[in-house]
């Protein structure tokens, strides 16, 4: 059960901008790469959920989020019979599959998870989706629906700068709580350039609410861990110099005119 928990995480977290590239590879459309991913997201919803129940350690949601999810579907189902709104269904379809049968899931078997396993998961799903999306960019893949050239920001119809930054941001942060779980040179050498590559899908995304979401991330994890400090300074001053350095990278001209709408 621990290992359905963590690879239902990872996938609801980094699992999109995975599912998306993987659409540019094939030629397919953004909603026709994303159905098998969904599927996917509900089929191990319903394990995670039978299984948590099997072991009688399910903890059902607080009513906070009953209430929640109650008031957000009479609204899903106020547009669609009422308003009659041509994307409600689907809308409905995905309000239930991805995001209450996985949030369902995950939050009655949290007991059940592992820290450092999760970790590892995550990270393995975000580098591949960085991975493949800076080597589709070096290819020159998915020419017609790549959106770089156009907004200067690494990006397709199907991934947008936003989603590809925060996969990166999460692939970063997995990465670093990742490294005292593992033992081998060789997992940490694989560690090092998913590092390297969630850096880079980071930068090349010029999107600067991941860029800040994972700043102040890593600065309270220095304060948790007291100890780490060093370690946290060194990679924040790192990632500065990198964006910084460069001064044609549009995060660091993003970054230079936080404020201004236009930017």
């Amino acid at each position: 059960m621990r290992l359905l928990g963590s690879w239902l995480f990872s996938l609801v977290v980094v699992g999109y901008p995975l599912a998306a590239i993987i659409g540019v590879y094939l030629g397919i459309g953004s909603l026709t790469a994303s159905v098998p991913f969904r599927i996917i997201i509900v089929v191990l919803s319903v394990l995670l959920i039978a299984a948590a129940l099997a072991s009688r350690r399910f903890r059902f949601p607080n009513a906070v989020l009953l209430v929640f999810f109650g008031a957000y579907l009479c609204r899903l189902m106020y547009d669609w019979t009422v308003q009659g709104l041509d994307g409600a269904p689907i809308a409905l379809a995905w309000f239930l599959g991805a995001v209450c049968a996985p949030v369902v899931a995950l939050t009655g078997s949290a007991d059940e998870w592992d820290e450092g396993r999760t970790a590892v998961v995550l990270f393995s799903v975000g580098a591949s989706a960085c991975a493949l999306t800076v080597l589709a960019q070096l290819l020159g893949l998915g020419g017609d629906t790549s959106t770089t050239e156009l907004g200067g920001r690494l990006s397709y119809e199907a991934l947008n700068p936003i989603s590809l930054g925060h996969a990166a941001a999460y692939t970063l942060l997995a990465a670093i709580v990742s490294w005292r779980f593992v033992r081998t040179i060789f997992a940490k050498v694989i560690l090092i350039v998913g590092i390297v590559l969630a850096a880079g899908t980071l930068i090349l995304a010029g999107s600067r609410g991941p860029v800040a979401a994972f700043v102040f991330a890593m600065l309270l994890f220095s304060l948790t861990r007291p100890r780490r400090f060093f370690l946290v300074f060194s990679l924040l001053a790192m990632f500065a110099v990198a964006v910084v350095l460069p001064g044609d990278l549009t995060l660091a001209t993003r970054l230079s005119s936080v404020g201004d709408e236009s930017a």
